[in-house]
């Protein structure tokens, strides 16, 4: 997906290249079947181009901007004699029909056969027929300027005459080198996965993470485990070997070790204020069977062991939820 709004010619290029499949190979000593667009214009899309919000890596805040085109493509093709054009015609538009479903996952709303023009004999070169078709293109892109940083709290005044307030957090946190408060969730629910968004600007904070699972009234500290398989051989399932356990990673780094990629790069403000747009790379780690987090009193914790990073970086955590089951 482009990044920032795309010209206009490299959107129909785009559209062009994902025609070139259907065109059937050259035949000897004539010339190479082709696709071009004889009639583009923009089409409106959307409030601004927008058109929906997708997802990295569990985190669906990624605003999400669309270009599309209402045009005419013309394929070309040619054969050596006229049932053969004829032919060559009628297997091309086989193809666009069998192939809409991955048109459509390349963009194309609309791909319709508009008239196929009748064959011309090139003198001393070959048979030509043209087919042209009405096409329907979107251009899916995400504009960095709408993505100065994701939404990770809210607070909420309940009554200003009390002070009274509270936070919605969606369980999710960021941390960065102004703070790193404890991501903490309370059931009922099962935890499924942890995503993280990560962005350092250069080396990395040197500050330990720790996963907790523990619940209301624990008698003592969590019991430590070795590494994130035997911590969630012991947290997991609907009868966890324990309720009061901990993970440590010595660092961050050690900590993101621990996942693995979940897509592209995303871009994502200016945290480190450098003039380039921060690249932030999404990890994901699925947890089956899940934590579950069987009532109010049990809780899932990840905690930084300092009160912010120690250098200049930024990390969304994020948990991945179902609902309990008992």
């Amino acid at each position: 997906m482009a990044a920032g709004t795309p010209p206009l010619d490299t959107v129909a290029n785009s559209m062009l290249t994902a025609l070139q499949p259907f065109l059937p190979a050259g035949a000897g000593g004539l010339p190479t079947p082709s696709v071009i667009m004889v009639n583009l214009r923009e089409r409106s899309v959307g409030i601004g181009r927008h058109v929906g919000t997708g997802s990295t890596a569990g985190f669906n805040v990624v605003p999400l901007k669309g270009i599309r085109l209402d045009g005419v493509a013309r394929f070309q093709l040619w054969a050596a004699a006229p049932s053969d054009i004829d032919a060559a015609i009628a297997a091309l538009n086989q193809r666009i029909l069998a192939g809409r479903d991955t048109l459509f996952s390349k963009g194309f709303l609309k791909i319709d056969m508009k008239d196929a023009k009748p064959a011309q004999n090139i003198q001393d070169v070959g048979w030509r027929r043209s087919a042209d078709y009405r096409v329907l293109f979107e251009f899916p892109y995400q504009d960095e300027e709408d993505s100065a940083s994701l939404l990770a709290k809210i607070p909420i005044d309940i009554n200003s005459a009390i002070n009274e307030s509270t936070l919605v957090t969606d369980h999710m946190a960021r941390w960065d080198n102004l703070a790193a408060p404890k991501l903490a969730a309370r059931g009922p629910f099962g935890v499924t996965s942890l995503a993280t968004l990560s962005f350092i600007a250069g080396a990395s904070p040197t500050g330990s993470v720790t996963l907790i699972r523990t619940f209301d009234g624990a008698m003592g500290d969590p019991t430590p485990c070795a590494n994130m398989a035997d911590f969630l051989s012991k947290v997991s399932g609907k009868n966890p070997v324990l309720k009061n356990a901990s993970l440590t990673f010595a660092s961050l780094s050690a900590f993101l070790t621990a996942m693995t990629p979940g897509g592209d790069l995303l871009t994502l403000g200016d945290w480190d204020q450098n003039n380039i747009p921060d690249q932030y790379q999404p990890l994901t780690l699925a947890i089956e069977p899940p934590i579950e987090l069987t009532g109010v009193v049990d809780r899932f914790e990840i905690v930084y062991s300092i009160a912010a990073f120690d250098q200049t970086a930024v990390l969304y955590l994020r948990l991945g939820r179902s609902a309990f089951t008992g």
